[in-house]
């Protein structure tokens, strides 16, 4: 990992509790791309996109996400996390989603762009889809606070709620 990389992580360690998105949006002020060379935590899957952790921590964890063309995520929340997303090759498109009342049906409400060196907040209820619908690669690079463990997974055909947790993904490629 090199210096410019072990700087960034350690302006995450040092937030504390939960972060305010102005806090999250301050942690990664001048960080450029062009700094970090991540070359060796880039790796993309052919069966769906990549979570390849840089670090992990009881304050955060740092994850580089790796999307091929036409990959994307689940309608997810995160389970109790923040973070913050540093697009850090190619674009990301990001669809937000709300719970309906009364129903509790999620429907779409907003679509980002959101391009090379530029970020994307993550709130306690941010519940997202993130893609890359782009002939080129999709490298983003993730904070989140505390570490990620549990997800909600969402559809918008019924109220049905899966879990993910990073236990199970763990067991998955052990």
């Amino acid at each position: 990992m090199n210096a410019s990389l072990k700087k960034y992580i350690a302006r995450f360690e040092s937030l504390q509790g939960i972060p305010s998105e102005e806090e999250l949006r301050n942690s990664v002020v001048g960080l450029h791309r062009e700094q970090l060379s991540i070359e060796e935590y880039i790796r993309f899957s052919g069966t769906g996109y990549q979570r390849n952790v840089l670090h992990a921590s009881s304050t955060c964890e740092v994850v580089a996400l790796c999307f091929k063309p036409g990959q994307y995520t689940p309608i997810h929340d995160h389970g109790g996390s923040v973070g913050i997303a540093f697009v850090y090759k190619g674009t990301m498109t990001e669809e937000l989603f709300e719970k309906q009342q009364p129903s509790g049906m999620i429907a779409p409400f907003a679509k980002n762009s959101v391009s090379a060196n530029e970020v994307s907040c993550i709130g306690i209820s941010t519940i997202h889809r993130v893609s890359n619908v782009h002939d080129d690669g999709l490298v983003v690079l993730t904070v989140y606070f505390p570490p990620l463990v549990t997800m909600n997974i969402y559809n918008t055909e019924n109220t049905l709620v899966e879990k993910w947790t990073a236990e199970a993904q763990r067991e998955q490629y052990s």
